[in-house]
């Protein structure tokens, strides 16, 4: 969806994409969650993991992943440095973008990002500026949405992959459970029902995103409308997933 995003969205066009931040947008999109744990933040800061205690609380997991990224390309044994062909200055510029990019997914950066869109998509349109000074939070906003985009897509798919992620929330609350912590919101399979769940999601999260992201690049209107349809279908199956919950989801 990353490649869809830069080539047939108009994202090219409007911000004058040259190949060396086309080739930086896809990879930060294909890097971004490498090597992810299955658990988030929240989880790695409480248990003070590893991770947690390297990255000092701070993003953790953007940080892993880009980590992860740049030690894969460093990793000349296994030939899979993919900027070995770049000047200094370019591995430079893709290292700092690949970075930004990663670190703009994590989700208590999604405010900060909506609003800064907000502040330009206010402005007149001559005033409007995104092949400039601008470039850099556009690309950001791009992989972020890209990132969060399975509500946009048709609901038997956007179904499947919101259920995988779903049983990964309910096993990280299963861990803290026993481990005796506070149990993450959202991460309780004895108190969430799924389709409540995504419809708030997408309610107070993906369908505004989204919306703002059309009026920047109007090809991706059909998000927000495949979003009203999906949001839809879950109100008709709020009843049913409450039956799950109170058998403690045992199919998530």
């Amino acid at each position: 969806m990353i490649y869809m995003a830069v080539s047939d969205l108009g994202l090219k066009e409007l911000s004058k994409l040259n190949e060396l931040e086309i080739f930086t947008t896809i990879i930060s999109g294909a890097a971004h969650d490498i090597d992810h744990p299955g658990t988030n933040n929240v989880f790695e800061i409480k248990c003070k993991s590893k991770l947690a205690l390297l990255y000092n609380d701070q993003s953790v997991l953007e940080n892993h992943h880009a980590a992860s990224f740049f030690f894969l390309v460093d990793n000349t044994s296994n030939n899979c440095d993919i900027m070995q062909f770049l000047s200094p200055e370019e591995s430079t510029q893709v290292r700092k973008a690949v970075i930004e990019n990663i670190l703009g997914t994590d989700m208590t950066k999604h405010g900060q990002i909506m609003k800064d869109l907000q502040e330009i998509t206010s402005m007149s349109p001559e005033e409007q500026s995104w092949d400039d000074k601008n470039k850099a939070l556009l690309l950001k906003a791009v992989v972020h949405a890209v990132d969060i985009s399975n509500p946009t897509r048709e609901f038997k798919v956007a179904e499947f992959w919101s259920k995988k992620i779903v049983a990964e929330f309910f096993y990280q609350g299963d861990r803290e459970r026993v481990l005796g912590l506070d149990i993450t919101m959202m991460c309780d399979r004895h108190t969430s029902n799924f389709a409540s769940g995504q419809i708030g999601f997408i309610n107070f999260m993906i369908m505004p995103y989204f919306s703002l992201m059309a009026k920047i690049l109007p090809k991706w209107g059909y998000a927000p409308d495949t979003c009203a349809k999906n949001l839809d279908i879950y109100k008709g199956l709020v009843e049913q997933y409450e039956e799950d919950k109170k058998n403690g989801n045992p199919e998530l």
